[in-house]
């Protein structure tokens, strides 16, 4: 498989994970998001989708909530699979209708832009926002191989949280089972519920362990298959909850 991915176009690579994960990972963040986040809907949500792929995890999350007022954030630094997302997204569920899962879409092909970018979107009243911070698969990236680009990220969301310390935050993160694609994780959320940290002050606490779920999908071809994750979420609901 290595040899032959050698050989394809990168729009072909795309089709490839289309057709091969992207069923799977659809059906499980599916059944995470409506498992950690269906009880913590607000009127008005924006989901920042770190490697966002083709609208992958934007997809689950669309058919997990009944809201309409989502500003959907997709981050990936591959063009070919932002273009397929904006694709995806045009065409919407209802091809016939032209209507897209999200009005209110951005892309970025770098996670580094995202504090400037979100001074221009429109995020919302404290009071009735939330801001979901979504890591479906992407810290197995070989992007975050190197310990500088993951300090980078953790900078970023560093940025993120004291910039909007105010509102309901949540982060969700899923990957592969083995140890290896875990560590990275670890390292971040280490950061996340770090006593004195701002993560620590805006009300952030380790309220999961990361867990492990097996879990039944159909493939494109309607073969049903399993796979193992692993996930987790935390917030500052419950801070957030009783200094209301």
């Amino acid at each position: 498989m290595n040899n032959l991915m050698g050989y394809l176009q990168t729009e072909d690579k795309v089709l490839l994970y289309c057709v091969y994960y992207m069923p799977m990972h659809l059906y499980s963040s599916y059944h995470i998001y409506t498992k950690h986040l269906l009880p913590y809907m607000k009127e008005k949500i924006v989901f920042i989708d770190f490697g966002c792929g083709p609208l992958t995890s934007g997809i689950a999350f669309w058919a997990t909530s009944s809201h309409t007022n989502i500003t959907y954030i997709g981050i990936d630094r591959s063009e070919a699979m932002l273009k397929k997302a904006k694709d995806i997204n045009r065409n919407g569920l209802f091809q016939d209708t032209h209507r897209p899962f999200f009005e209110k879409e951005h892309f970025l092909t770098d996670f580094v832009q995202l504090p400037p970018y979100l001074e221009r979107v429109e995020i919302g009243n404290p009071n009735n926002a939330l801001i979901i911070l979504n890591f479906c698969y992407i810290l197995a990236s070989h992007t975050f191989d190197d310990n500088e680009k993951l300090d980078s990220l953790i900078g970023v969301i560093n940025r993120v949280v004291n910039e909007y310390e105010k509102y309901k935050i949540c982060f969700v993160y899923q990957n592969p089972v083995r140890t290896e694609f875990q560590e990275n994780w670890c390292y971040l959320k280490s950061w996340v519920i770090r006593p004195n940290s701002i993560f620590a002050l805006s009300g952030f606490s380790d309220q999961d362990s990361t867990k492990k779920e097996r879990l039944r999908y159909e493939t494109i071809l309607g073969e049903m298959h399993f796979t193992i994750v692993s996930y987790d979420s935390f917030n500052n609901f419950s801070f957030k909850n009783n200094s209301d």
